[in-house]
């Protein structure tokens, strides 16, 4: 792994979970919304049914010169989260997050 994804590793640590909400999921396509914690900017997290992430962030935007071959530090909180046991602060219908969770695991 190189110093690149280490640094985007740390920053995605450094997001709050109550910066993030589940927007939306089904059985293949999830949304989720981090908002930046150093300048409110929203941005949207999303798997397709092709399970290709995406986000809308600068970073992403500008260095994905092919659906799913980048990976920003918004991408790596959310895979980190779907991963996690607890479910994020902002989410309060624990049922969703659970199914959430048992969907990705599939």
């Amino acid at each position: 792994m190189n110093k690149d994804m280490f640094k985007k590793i740390k920053k995605a640590n450094e997001i709050s979970e109550e910066n993030i909400e589940i927007i939306f999921h089904d059985d293949e396509v999830i949304q989720i919304q981090i908002t930046s914690q150093t300048n409110n900017q929203q941005y949207l997290v999303s798997k397709n049914e092709y399970d290709y992430w995406r986000c809308d962030c600068p970073d992403f935007i500008r260095h994905n010169s092919r659906e799913g071959s980048y990976i920003c530090k918004h991408i790596i909180k959310a895979l980190y989260l779907l991963n996690k046991e607890e479910k994020p602060i902002k989410n309060n219908k624990k049922d969703n997050w659970n199914n959430l969770k048992a969907q990705f695991k599939k």
